[in-house]
């Protein structure tokens, strides 16, 4: 099972980094050009934009750190180790679905805050 979870997260993360390079791009852009600033900005968007800094640098520790050590055991035949990682890595993204589902509530309703 462990070899496959590899094959499968080695497809997917150069996806998930083009989706956070084409979130961060889009999301400054929208800061600055369509709201002229954090500081202009509506509250709900300064606060879409930290839960979405704070998501990017969970899926950071996870690529960088839990994906490095899996990738390292499984490919030394360590699948005890392989195992420990993987379990880092779903309980990254369980953290990270839980403020994405944040993340959908706050802007589905933002704009209707006092």
């Amino acid at each position: 099972r462990l070899p496959f979870f590899r094959r499968v997260f080695e497809r997917f993360f150069p996806v998930v980094w083009i989706a956070v390079a084409l979130l961060l791009i889009t999301g400054f852009g929208m800061i600055f050009y369509g709201f002229g600033g954090f500081a202009t900005a509506p509250e709900y968007v300064n606060i879409l934009m930290g839960l979405g800094i704070v998501m990017m640098l969970a899926f950071g520790h996870l690529y960088f750190g839990a994906w490095r050590r899996f990738r390292h055991a499984v490919a030394g035949g360590d699948f005890l180790g392989g195992a420990v990682a993987l379990n880092q890595i779903r309980m990254i993204v369980v953290f990270n679905t839980y403020l994405g589902l944040i993340v959908v509530a706050v802007a589905a309703t933002g704009r209707y805050w006092g």
